[in-house]
Formats: C-alpha cells, structure tokens, sequence
C-alpha cells in the first residue's frame, strides 16, 4: 500500500462515526470496533451508547456469511450494538439477497452460551483458562522450538478460508520451515473435480449458468440444499423454472432419494444407489446416437458412441431399475432442448460417482461441444479444498514423522470423517503439541492441547473470494463480546517485525481489497466495504476449450472397474439442509425446525420405503439396526416413498459426542458406518 493511502486508511480509523453515517446510504462501516481494549467499551446500553447510535433505530452492516464456503452476502441488523437479525444482501451476486436457515442461524453461534470465552490449556486435572497473551506466547514459543527441530516439523488443517488468509498462513508456516497448509472439507466435491481434471486438465468448479437452461437433468446433486453454492443455485433456477413467454423450463432428477432438490423436480425418477453412471452412459448413447443432433461430431463423438454401445435401454434398466421408457423420454427432452444442463451426483465419493460425474460431463459436451452454460472464469471458492487423501497423508505423517505442532483451524475432522477415531488417537499422540482455533469444544478440540478462540465472522475484517469474479467483505457488525483476537492477527504476531506483511489484518485485508488499480482510491474502498464487496460484471470468456484425448480412456477404465449394483440393503448417508457437515448442530433454531422433507426434528431418522417398513413389520418411530464393516447405529424408522426399494437414508449432521448442551447427544452420526 502505498505511504499516502496507507496514511489516509489511519485517518480512517480515527473518523467520527456520525460524520461517516452522514455521507453512507446503506449500512455502515465499523471502524472503531474492536480498537479498544476494555470490553465495556464495545457493548453499548439504553443508559450509555455510541454517540452515532439512536435508541431503537436499527443500523445495517454488509458482510460476509462463513457458515459454509459459498459466501453469500448478508446484512446484519445491529440495535444498541447487538446483532439482533442477518439478511441477504441484494447487492451481492451470489445470493442477491436471499440466505439460507444456515445462515440466519449464525447469530446463535456468536451468542451461544458454550462459546469459549478464553483459551483452554489442557492440564493433568483437565483443561485450565488462560489468557490470551499467555495463549499467544505459548504457541510463538512452541513454533520456534519446532522449527529448530528441522523442516516441515509444523502441519496445519484448514477451513476453506479466503486467499489473503490462506497467503498468510502460509507465509507463517513457510518462516518456521514447513509447508502450506492442508484446506478441508468434509464436502469437497472430489469427484466432480476430477471429472474436471479428466477432460480439461484442471480440477475446476465453474460456476453455472443454471437460469439460462431449458432442460435441467440432475443426478443427485442437491443445488437447493448443500451442493456448492445452494442459495444462488436456488435463485438461478428460480429463474430457469418460472414461466416466459409462455414457456417454463423443464428439470428431471434421476436418483435413489428424493431430496429436496428432487421434490421441486417436474418429475423425479427414482435410480438404484450407485447405478447413475449406467444411466449417464446411456443417455450418452441416445444423444450420440442421434442422427438429427449433430451437436458434437468427429472422433470425440465417435468415441463416446462406442463406449456407450454396450448401454443398451434393456441393460440399464437391469443395472439401475428405470424404466427403459423412461430413460428414452429424458433422452428426448435432452435432444429437444436448446439450452441442456446436465449435473453429477452430487457429494457423494468413491469410484462410481467420479464414473458418474465424468460421464456427466461428457454427456454435457455432446450437447453442447462449447459448453456455454460453464463460466470456466469465474469458480467456487471451495474448489481449493485438499482431496482426503491428502488430509489422510498428512495424519500418517504426523504418526510416523517429525511433525511437533499442529494447528487446526475450525475443522472437525474426528467427527466427519469415517475412521475419525484413528484421526482422534493421532491427534492425542503425546509426541506432538495440538493447537485447535475452535470457538466450541467439539470431537476434534477437545482432541488438543490448547484450544484458543477466536473473532466470528460477524465481528472481524476479512476479505473472502465467494467467486473469483467477486471479492466479498466482512466487517465487525457488532462490539465484542469476548477478548478472542482474529486468527489472521495472532499469525500476523508470530511472524518477526520486518517479516510482518502488515500492522495487522485488518490492515492487511485492506490491502487486498485495494490491490485492484479501479478501486484503489479510499473512496472506492469505503464503497466496497458499504456494498459488501468488489463486484464486477463478467464478461463472456472467449476461451476455446482444450480437451484432453485421453479422457475417454479414463472414463473406460473406470466404467470396466465398476461392479454391478447389488440388490442389497444401501445405506446412503445425505448431507443435511439444516446441519450441512455437522458444524451447524449445536444451534437450536436448526434443531427445532422440522426437516422439509420428512418433517422431523431434533433426532436423525432413518428413511425407508414404505413396502420395505410393511414387509418387515416396522412402524414410524420405530429403531431399527443398521449395521456395516465399520460400526453398527440404531436410528428410528419412518417412511418415505421417495426412496428407492432397498436403500435406508439417513441424514448427516448429527450425532455428536462433544458439542456444547444441544449438539451433544442429539440423534446418531452415520458417516462412521461408512467405509474409510
């Protein structure tokens, strides 16, 4: 930042707030929140307020939800220097100014009675409060201890967080001798990355132009609910679906469980789990097969055409138990649209949805070789997110190698992930000091040796790419209500002086946000920050797409390895509109709404087919045994006719051991009867 403008960003600091709500027409900036270091001086009384505060009169802030990676706009509603309600922000081009139950009910965690008022040192006799400033010491003092050990002797676990953050621990790492950090999520939408690698090199995720089809062909991937970014997703098909001109497009799901997603389909056509790429491969015979459709042509079509030959009307009935009918009506509707969109499996993992979503993606280029509906300039920002593999790499080093320090940042890994237990027992390994940034004493916290809290999102500066065409804001929207610094700031201090990228990150999320040569004017940063973010309009890409020749052979291969669907009992295990991946199961207003679609709340049911309850006598509410390789649950049954004969949904989200007085024992956890 340049001396002038790093100069006139102080003066900011020191603003009257009176003079700058004078000169803002929505919402405001909080730049004296936080500056103190007396707590009294940031919660503000009828008897004693902050002189730009009227009694009653509400004041708006534009920030940035982080209850998931999507990273849709919000306006917090601040009254007396409380949050008292969040609000889409309008302007935002994610969400446009819709939000989702996730993200409302993020002001409960900021108010939530088991959020950690102060660091937790692990002790003999159980855990210890300590302060702050000793907490900080205490990890400066282990890193350098560590990092005369020798190099990569500290590992560090990510949240999906936002590239000036990600930069900086990075940074950090880099100055006590060890490598990036590792970002995960339990939803990291790997097959669909590697469907993207396959084909065009790069493991992307686009966004998509959802609102501009006329056909929409899912395969199980829950846009309204989980999958990548569902707010602006379900905004997007809000437009595509509603009538025009008389017209209305069209959407179909093909999978084995009506979700939301598939109960707002026109028409839901149920599949066996694990059986979708046989349908995809079908369709792809189909269109490929067409002589009207020349959509796609030349070796590619030629390709495809064979691989699919085998995928007969007949056999995929047999494989998927569609009707061979039904599978020529989708093909017909897919031939007739103009504008088709086709989408994968959703998140789910494993060699049959990686053969799914490739085969997806090769069925949207044969009906359209330019794939138009694909912005490949602008991406989700969970597309940086690790492959498990690599969180599994990092945990059986930690095991057997030199690592001594461990920070984890707001992930629960002990909890989400299948063999959680084998990530708990590594993390306990007295060999090694464990520093969890955890506002909340769950599995994997309370797994460390010292936990330290820290800011939420609606009480720090950030800067966050939602998209890679938009750079979205957070702001404090209200006074502080503990001591927790922000993350960014205790790396910031771990690093010597002259090394310091700046003063702090407050600071140094400016200088992100003035980086751009447009918008590095004060005045341009003061109207970003009002906003929300840095939007700009994006321009249709004029990029050819290169594919990769060898794409089909990878789609072969996986096809020829895929065993037959069985006609077993299937447990599937869906992600949950209300919990996500479980970090949302300690908020109340989550627990006490009803899921939308079997309408039960606080406890995680078991979804069976109707004839599969009568044939085995079971009643709704009743428990039944689920029992894998891996762990036996017991849930109570209801229910559901759109779910395909044979298989049990249950959701996730549920089912923690360790989450404050409403996570804690609610329902069972599902992910640790699946397969590591």
């Amino acid at each position: 930042m340049p001396l002038a403008l790093e100069n006139r960003y102080k003066r900011a600091l020191q603003m009257n707030r009176r003079t700058f709500l004078k000169i803002a027409s929505m919402g405001s900036v909080a730049f004296t929140t936080g500056c103190t270091a007396k707590p009294g001086d940031h919660l503000f009384a009828m008897v004693k307020s902050a002189e730009d505060m009227v009694a009653g009169e509400p004041v708006w802030y534009a920030t940035t939800c982080r209850e998931c990676p999507a990273g849709c706009g919000t306006l917090a509603k601040n009254r007396e220097g409380r949050v008292i309600k969040l609000e889409g922000n309008p302007l935002h081009p994610v969400n446009g100014g819709a939000l989702c139950v996730r993200g409302h009910a993020a002001l409960q965690g900021v108010y939530n009675p088991d959020r950690l008022p102060a660091p937790q040192l692990k002790t003999e006799n159980g855990w210890k409060e300590i302060s702050f400033l000793k907490a900080e010491e205490m990890i400066r003092q282990k890193a350098e201890a560590a990092a005369k050990g020798g190099a990569n002797r500290i590992s560090m676990i990510t949240e999906t967080v936002g590239q000036t953050q990600l930069a900086l621990f990075s940074m950090v790492l880099n100055h006590f001798g060890s490598g990036a950090p590792i970002v995960f999520e339990p939803f990291a939408h790997e097959a669909l990355k590697f469907a993207y690698k396959a084909i065009l090199g790069t493991p992307l995720l686009p966004v998509l132009h959802m609102d501009r089809a006329d056909v929409l062909v899912g395969f199980g991937a829950d846009f309204l609910e989980t999958w990548l970014s569902p707010v602006e997703y379900a905004r997007k098909f809000k437009e595509m679906h509603a009538v025009q001109d008389g017209c209305k497009g069209m959407f179909v799901q093909v999978s084995p469980f009506q979700s939301l997603t598939g109960a707002n389909a026109d028409r839901w056509i149920g599949c066996r789990p694990e059986s979708e790429a046989a349908v995809i491969m079908g369709l792809i015979r189909i269109v490929a097969g067409d002589e009207k459709s020349r959509r796609i042509s030349g070796n590619l079509r030629d390709a495809l055409y064979s691989l699919s030959a085998d995928y007969t009307p007949e056999r995929v009935a047999k494989v998927s138990g569609i009707k061979p009918e039904d599978l020529a009506a989708v093909g017909k509707r897919l031939i007739a649209a103009r504008h088709p969109l086709v989408l994968g499996v959703g998140t789910a993992g494993g060699e049959h949805s990686a053969a799914a979503e490739l085969a997806a993606l090769f069925l949207n280029l044969c009906l359209d070789s330019e794939l138009s509906l694909f912005d490949f300039d602008n991406h989700h920002r969970v597309e940086i997110a690790g492959r498990r593999v690599e969180l599994l790499e990092a945990l059986q080093a930690m095991a057997s190698g030199p690592v001594e320090l461990v920070f984890l940042n707001n992930v629960n890994p002990v909890f989400t992930l299948p063999d959680g237990r084998r990530v708990a027992d590594t993390l306990t390994d007295r060999g090694r000091f464990v520093v969890a940034f955890s506002n909340f004493m769950d599995e994997t916290s309370q797994c460390a040796d010292l936990i330290v809290p820290f800011q939420l999102a609606l009480e720090r500066w950030d800067v966050y790419e939602s998209h890679t065409a938009s750079l979205s804001t957070l702001q404090p929207a209200m006074g502080r209500i503990t001591q927790a610094p922000d993350v960014g700031d205790l790396f910031i201090q771990m690093l010597p002086s002259a090394k310091r990228p700046a003063e702090n990150y407050q600071q140094l999320a400016a200088q992100t946000l003035l980086s751009s040569p447009e918008h590095s004017s004060y005045g341009r940063w003061l109207e970003s920050v009002q906003r929300g973010g840095r939007f700009t309009d994006q321009k249709p890409s004029s990029k050819t797409l290169k594919l990769n020749s060898n794409a089909t052979g990878t789609l072969k291969r996986l096809l020829s390895a895929l065993p037959e669907p069985a006609n077993a009992q299937h447990l599937l295990v869906s992600p949950s509109i209300r919990f996500f991946d479980g970090r949302g199961a300690d908020r109340p207003w989550l627990l006490e709404i009803p899921d939308t679609i079997s309408q039960i709340a606080w406890v995680s049911p078991a979804l069976v087919h109707p004839e599969a309850m009568a044939a085995a006598g079971i009643k709704d509410g009743d428990v039944i045994s689920i029992k894998s390789a891996a762990a036996k649950i017991e849930v109570p049954a209801y229910a559901y006719a759109g779910v395909f004969p044979g298989t049990v949904v249950v959701p996730a989200g549920l089912g923690h051991t360790a989450m404050g007085r409403w996570g804690t024992g609610q329902g069972v956890n599902p992910i640790k009867a699946l397969n590591s």
